[in-house]
């Protein structure tokens, strides 16, 4: 259970975390200088050690510096998404708000800064349940469900004081229409998979 960076010239090996009963997961790559990571629990359901696992499921989201110094939590419950910014220690959580039957649970995304633990939300000015964040880490394109679950529309901006604009509407029960948005190539142009 570490987390060990290697410098692929030296061949030099430093250790950034090390735990004793959870085994460090999902690593990721904040910035050239920092890593985010998350916990697993290896010793069962009646672990004696740290009752806030559970057994095979990831825990919280920490952030370190590649040489193991400023470790932080970063969130317990929320998803958690790269900038586009590779020289930033920020990230952006995805957190889901409750629902009812006629209107399904929505997201709300925040900016956190890894180092200082400092958080700024992150404006969307309508309940979506899906984010795309532009290179610029706004969102600029959305999908909203409509009617319940019974009709969804797609929206874009240009900017983040931009209008909403329709690209799309769908039934997803038809199996027809919609898309999903993989990444933005650059300013203007979207990665997409459809049917």
């Amino acid at each position: 259970n570490q987390l060990v960076v290697l410098d692929t010239e030296t061949l030099a090996a430093s250790v950034a975390a090390a735990w004793k009963y959870q085994d460090v997961v999902d690593v990721r790559w904040i910035s050239d200088k920092r890593l985010l990571y998350s916990l697993r629990n290896q010793c069962g359901e009646n672990c004696k050690y740290d009752f806030s696992f559970h057994a095979g499921v990831p825990s919280a989201f920490y952030a370190v510096d590649r040489d193991g110094k400023e470790t932080r939590e970063v969130t317990f419950n929320d998803r958690v998404r790269r900038t586009w910014r590779r020289d930033s220690d920020d990230v952006i959580l995805v957190s889901s708000a409750a629902g009812t039957p006629s209107e399904p649970r929505h997201v709300n995304l925040t900016r956190m800064d890894t180092r200082t633990g400092e958080r700024s939300p992150i404006e969307i000015r309508r309940k979506v349940q899906y984010v795309l964040l532009g290179p610029d880490d706004v969102p600029h394109v959305v999908w909203a469900s409509q009617e319940g679950w019974t009709r969804w529309t797609i929206d874009y901006r240009a900017s983040a004081d931009g209008a909403w604009t329709q690209l799309e509407t769908y039934d997803p029960s038809q199996f027809e229409g919609g898309f999903d948005g993989i990444a933005f190539a650059g300013p203007d142009s979207l990665y997409v998979v459809a049917d």
